[in-house]
């Protein structure tokens, strides 16, 4: 028992020490947790140290399960075809929720969303992805997933990040002129993401679109009224 309590300097309490495993160190960012036991007493202090520990334990079990973890090809492959669904789902309830806005919206360009269209398909040709860098943000957020802007694997994500782009705005294209359920022309999209982990969030499809409206789309979502839609990817709050 006597190695299960230590002392730190400027304190007279007992303190337990629980080091990280090496693994972990990394997420948790920290090697070690250091507790105080609240007495100067030893006997106490060695009393209440094996509850003190697993308490420390738990709190290190949580705080990895919530961690963001390191996100594959796979992962993000799946996380990018999310997004592409959630974006077609938005347009269709911004008709079904704001037939006035749309309708002006036609009136004014009924080509707007060809154009658009055609505009990210220059980005994507070009390999021009800061349309969708907040996208990547929000994604990995989402997701719980971490992969550094350094990473080959990226500018992947990036890439796929616009495909998802020029086919939701090809859908919404589709749905000026009364098309709805066309299949994507890039046969990524054809394929459905994998069901998320049961711990993780389910998130409305509608509500994991473009960052710009997140946070109004949930407040709006949890008081029961229309969630801001996308024009062009911007909230129209």
């Amino acid at each position: 028992m006597k190695d299960l309590v230590h002392r730190r300097g400027g304190s007279e309490n007992w303190y337990v020490r629980v080091q990280i495993p090496l693994e972990s160190q990394a997420v948790l960012g920290k090697k070690e947790i250091w507790r105080s036991l609240r007495t100067t007493d030893l006997k106490q202090a060695r009393k209440f140290a094996h509850a003190k520990i697993a308490e420390i334990q738990r709190e290190i079990e949580i705080a990895l399960k919530s961690a963001p973890r390191t996100a594959t090809r796979a992962d993000l492959e799946d996380a990018v075809r999310r997004f592409y669904l959630g974006e077609v789902e938005s347009d269709q309830h911004e008709r079904s929720y704001d037939i006035g806005f749309v309708r002006e919206r036609l009136a004014r360009d009924p080509q707007a969303y060809r154009k658009h269209v055609e505009e990210l398909r220059i980005s994507l040709a070009g390999m021009d992805f800061e349309v969708v860098a907040p996208d990547a943000e929000h994604v990995l957020d989402m997701e719980n997933l971490r992969l550094s802007k350094d990473s080959p694997l990226y500018m992947e994500f990036l890439h796929l990040l616009m495909r998802a782009r020029v086919e939701a705005a090809k859908r919404w294209a589709e749905h000026d002129q009364a098309i709805f359920g066309e299949e994507p022309g890039d046969r990524f999209f054809r394929v459905p993401p994998k069901p998320l982990p049961e711990e993780a969030p389910v998130i409305p499809p509608f509500l994991a679109g473009c960052i710009r409206r997140i946070h109004a789309a949930i407040f709006s979502f949890m008081a029961g009224v229309m969630p801001p839609m996308p024009m062009f990817g911007r909230s129209l709050l």
